[in-house]
Parts: C-alpha cells; sequence; structure tokens
C-alpha cells in the first residue's frame, strides 16, 4: 500500500468560491491519526480528488519553503501589493506547517515521487 492509500480525505462543501469558478470546501486531510484541515477552492468542474488536494498542500508549502522572505515570494510570484502578497505568503506558511505536521521528510520525499508527473 503507498502513502495515497493511507491518507484518508474528507470534503465538506461550503458554498460557492469567491477565488475560481467553482466551489469552495474545507478539506479534512487525516494521516497517522494526525488530522488537519485546509480550505480548497476547486475548478469549473468540481471534480478535484485525493492527488488534487494533496499536490495543492504540497505545492503551498514548497512556495513558502523556497522564499527567503516576503520580498522574496513578492518577486517571484509578481505580487505588487504588499497586503496581498503577504495574505498569500502567510497562507502558505500555513500549508508549509500543516504539511511538516502530516509527513516525515522521508514521507513527504515519497509524496514528491509519486506526484511528480502529476
Amino acid at each position: 500500500m503507498d502513502i495515497l492509500e493511507k491518507i484518508k480525505i474528507t470534503k465538506v462543501y461550503l458554498g460557492k468560491s469567491t477565488q475560481t469558478s467553482g466551489n469552495k470546501y474545507q478539506i479534512i486531510i487525516n494521516y497517522n491519526n494526525i488530522k488537519t484541515s485546509m480550505i480548497f477552492n476547486d475548478n469549473y468542474l468540481n471534480k478535484s480528488e485525493k492527488k488534487d488536494f494533496i499536490c495543492c498542500l504540497i505545492l503551498d508549502s514548497m512556495s513558502f519553503e523556497n522564499s527567503n522572505s516576503l520580498n522574496d515570494f513578492m518577486r517571484e510570484f509578481g505580487y505588487e501589493n504588499e497586503k496581498e502578497a503577504k495574505k498569500a505568503y502567510n497562507g502558505c506558511m500555513k500549508q508549509f506547517n500543516k504539511y511538516n505536521k502530516l509527513f516525515t521528510k522521508n514521507e513527504q520525499e515519497q509524496l514528491s515521487k509519486l506526484l511528480e508527473n502529476y
């Protein structure tokens, strides 16, 4: 059984997204008796699944981890408004903390390999 099969996901509908053309969901991730949640704004098809949620968590985490500062984050992602950038930066930092709470470095490497071409 690979690591993805061990991750349990609960998806709770929160209404229409104000950020995408899809719906907004609370995604509850349960792995090794550790539980965390995140908000996920789906696309217009609203058919996202476990791999999509985990990829989102990984990419947000990497966005924070690869930035040395808020200014670095702003340059990397093209932000001009510092207040808007800080909100995104802090959101990525929260995802980074959740990701590291859920998975060990070894498990993170396994997930990255499983999802590298996804």
